[in-house]
């Protein structure tokens, strides 16, 4: 199979993964969560690799995208947020809880041998609860299919999009649905199931 995200995705483009971005801090806001309030402004590409000096590989272009868009949310606890912004329930970090949780991440799941080298080069992006959404930087092992796909670190460490771009379709397709409860950020478990497989097919048994 190729080694692409799916036989269809294009190659990685900054300035589409901006504009879906957008599009899901529109929809947020349609529902009702005034996300933009909580979002720090942007940083450029020279600033971040100096911000993120302490992170041990080099950062691709998707987080260079994700951070140039925005760089997370202000709080020290982006759950603190009134409206957060997140990726299903994880809240989108800013650098300086990136740092922090990536040492927490390292502490706990990356003891584990199995997947300390996965993990001590995978940059926390978005955080819930002592569980982490992360992209891996150095390569990954557990989806040969995938190039860089998003990584959940949580009761176990699974693939959960294709991408970053996949994840935010997935998002939006959540986001926009008749169904979606803006308070809870959440929809019945059959819908969300289906639009996580229509945008990430292969995971979940299916």
């Amino acid at each position: 199979m190729s080694t692409n995200e799916s036989p269809s995705s294009p190659s990685f483009d900054g300035v589409r993964l901006r504009e879906k971005l957008e599009t899901l801090r529109s929809a947020f806001e349609t529902k009702g969560h005034s996300v933009s309030t909580s979002l720090l402004p942007p940083v450029g590409e020279q600033d971040l690799r100096r911000r993120c000096a302490w992170f041990p590989a080099e950062l691709p272009d998707e987080l260079v995208a994700l951070y140039g868009w925005h760089e997370g949310q202000a709080g020290d606890d982006a759950w603190d947020e009134s409206a957060p912004f997140w990726f299903r329930d994880y809240a989108f970090s800013n650098l300086r809880i990136a740092e922090r949780e990536h040492a927490a991440m390292m502490e706990s799941y990356g003891v584990d041998p199995k997947c300390h080298e996965l993990l001590k080069h995978a940059f926390p992006f978005a955080a819930f609860n002592g569980g982490w959404l992360v992209l891996p930087c150095k390569g990954q092992k557990l989806d040969g299919r995938l190039r860089r796909p998003v990584i959940s670190v949580m009761q176990g460490v699974n693939v959960f999009f294709h991408s970053v771009e996949h994840m935010l379709d997935t998002c939006i397709g959540w986001a926009t649905h008749p169904a979606y409860d803006a308070d809870g950020g959440s929809l019945p478990e059959d819908i969300e199931l289906e639009i996580w497989r229509k945008h990430n097919p292969g995971i979940f048994g299916a």
